[in-house]
């Protein structure tokens, strides 16, 4: 709902939500997701970075394409990015090999045992070590993953 709204309103780009004042046309377009302050400001801060420092979402997708372990570091050092934002951006955005671990990722790996560090760094190793370095794979496991471990919480959709 949150992506049909900015897209009803002509927001769902990165060159218009940098190009407004503030981040205050965002409040209400994402507050059905669950957003309320903190992130339509970290989404404006975001595009406003990307829009002033590569003048738009292709030249920092060369970024990404030349030094995947500095476009990371660069994405890090931004307000309100973290680990799992980053690498969802670089797999999700940007179509590069960074394994995104969230709370549906710790759930799996608890269940079965694959770790004991549930950390972020220790599990995104765990994943990047033990799979192909592949977009689309690490793209379709983590939706596998999601998937799976809603099903079991009984979020998911049944497949009959």
């Amino acid at each position: 709902m949150a992506l049909a709204s900015l897209k009803k309103t002509g927001l769902l780009s990165l060159k218009k939500i940098a190009g407004l004042d503030s981040p205050e046309p965002l409040v209400e377009l994402i507050r059905v997701a669950g957003f309320y302050q903190t992130k339509p400001r970290r989404l404006f801060e975001f595009c406003r970075y990307i829009a002033e420092k590569y003048g738009g979402i292709e030249n920092f997708r060369r970024l990404a394409g030349e030094n995947l372990t500095e476009a990371r570091r660069e994405l890090l050092s931004l307000y309100g990015i973290g680990p799992e934002t980053a690498d969802t951006i670089l797999l999700y955005a940007l179509d590069k090999p960074s394994f995104v671990v969230d709370e549906y990722t710790r759930r799996l790996v608890t269940k079965e045992k694959l770790a004991t560090d549930l950390s972020y760094e220790n599990l995104k190793k765990l994943f990047e070590e033990g799979l192909p370095r592949d977009v689309r794979i690490y793209q379709d496991l983590h939706a596998l993953i999601i998937f799976s471990q809603k099903e079991e919480s009984g979020w998911g959709m049944r497949v009959v």
